[in-house]
């Protein structure tokens, strides 16, 4: 697909949609299994983590905000209808 990067986070930050026009899918908490909040990249390493695994400032975010610092950027998934 044009423009892609082979890399998911980069993909998933710049709104990248897969074959199907549908956004980045979801994803699981690398840590445990549970459903993932968000996407911490953290120098040269990303991870999707739960609320339990992320970082506190990707915890502080909102839903579906972005915050870029330093060599670190945290991305919180957007709520998909019927979650509180």
């Amino acid at each position: 697909m044009p423009g892609e990067t082979n890399d998911p986070a980069k993909d998933y930050l710049s709104g990248r949609r897969n074959e199907h026009g549908k956004r980045m899918e979801r994803r699981y908490c690398e840590v445990c299994g549970r459903e993932a909040i968000g996407l911490q990249i953290i120098g040269c390493c990303h991870s999707y983590v739960c609320e339990e695994h992320a970082e506190p400032m990707l915890r502080e975010l909102k839903p579906g905000e972005l915050k870029e610092w330093g060599v670190c950027c945290y991305q919180r998934f957007e709520e998909t209808p019927g979650e509180e």
